[in-house]
């Protein structure tokens, strides 16, 4: 009796472990036929989302694996990736991000759409880091576009959220939130500025200095000459210009140099800020000293609101017109080994309002180079 006791267990659980695989393969089978479904209409598409939602096994392996079934229809994957990322958003899990981003360099522009808004769904800085990895790669103009947006939007929220704060107290939460912002798209210039404007606020000078000099240092102090009038003439002769000494006049006359150096931390030099500059229909010289380390090409960056000349170690530069006047005009430039002397002539019907900064040919931060009067 007892054998037949043991004979009848072992044969119920066989049969349960039997029923449980069927049930289980009965379940991928549905999810299976669900994905076929999606490419049916409106109604048998919702119908196949709801099994999908409602499916007892985790759909996501199937999900995975008709989006990277490339014999699948574009409209299948399209919807595929959709509850991909429904899916994770639903879970709190990022465990779909390598597939995405696999199935993102080998899809049709569209279904790279849906993958997009599958990682926006998804949680996680690993969805963040493939949606800027999209935005910087060799993607289809539309796709960075809607990277971008995506990322974008994201950033926004935490602006929204440091933008309701107010206060001095507030101010270290709306920098920690404005950081994160930028983490999210540190192409958000709008985000930036923000940023170094409440770094200013809260005495972080430095900090701001960093993110201005980014993609090279502005010069923050000025040797300036003038006023002279505002005459299409050289007032003193560029080739012998020092700063340390008097300079002759193109009138006979001897001036000094004087120190301009209340310049904030976005490089803008402003002469309505002095009362020797605050000079109406007028012209000025201001130089700077460049030391480098070695014999380099670099790239001058400079912006200026009205008319202006350039001149390195005494040789008058090429100085090109403006396509817009609040943006920058670059030169490129040979720096010799050692001090480099830059002196700049500028016009103004009212106070002058100029940047300089030098970077690397390619417009990143040029190491080895150091400013100076």
């Amino acid at each position: 009796m007892e054998q037949t006791a043991m004979k009848n267990a072992r044969y119920v659980l066989l049969a349960l472990i039997a029923a449980a695989g069927l049930l289980t393969s009965g379940c991928r089978n549905e999810v299976d036929k669900a994905i076929m479904m999606l490419d049916g209409d409106k109604a048998q598409q919702e119908e196949a989302m709801g099994i999908i939602a409602m499916s007892a096994q985790d759909p996501m392996p199937r999900l995975v694996k008709a989006l990277h079934d490339t014999k699948k229809s574009v409209r299948i994957r399209e919807k595929v990736a959709m509850l991909i990322g429904i899916q994770g958003e639903k879970s709190g899990s990022d465990v779909a991000v390598p597939d995405l981003v696999a199935a993102l360099s080998k899809s049709e522009e569209s279904v790279q759409l849906a993958i997009l808004g599958a990682l926006d769904k998804t949680p996680g800085k690993k969805a963040i880091e493939a949606l800027r990895n999209a935005l910087s790669s060799k993607s289809p103009p539309p796709v960075k576009k809607k990277a971008g947006e995506l990322l974008n939007a994201k950033a926004a929220k935490l602006v929204e959220s440091a933008e309701a704060l107010f206060g001095d107290a507030a101010i270290p939460k709306i920098i920690e939130l404005l950081e994160e912002a930028l983490a999210i798209n540190p192409d958000n210039q709008q985000v930036r500025l923000k940023l170094i404007g409440y770094y200013s606020l809260s005495g972080q000078k430095d900090k701001a200095n960093e993110f201005y000099d980014a993609n090279g240092a502005f010069v923050r102090a000025v040797k300036v000459l003038g006023p002279f009038p505002l005459k299409p003439i050289d007032h003193i002769n560029p080739k012998t210009s020092n700063f340390s000494k008097p300079a002759a006049t193109a009138d006979g006359e001897s001036m000094k140099w004087f120190d301009f150096n209340d310049v904030n931390e976005s490089g803008k030099i402003d002469f309505r800020k002095d009362s020797r500059t605050r000079v109406f229909r007028s012209i000025f010289y201001a130089g700077f000293k460049i030391n480098s380390d070695e014999q380099k090409t670099a790239a001058l960056n400079v912006y200026v609101r009205d008319k202006a000349k350039i001149w390195l170690n005494g040789a008058l530069l090429d100085f090109p017109d403006a396509t817009n006047e609040q943006e920058e005009r670059t030169l490129k430039v040979k720096l010799r080994k050692g001090d480099n002397t830059m002196l700049l002539m500028l016009g103004s019907m009212r106070q002058s309002r100029f940047s300089v900064r030098v970077s690397a040919p390619d417009g990143g931060k040029l190491d080895g180079i150091s400013y100076g009067l």
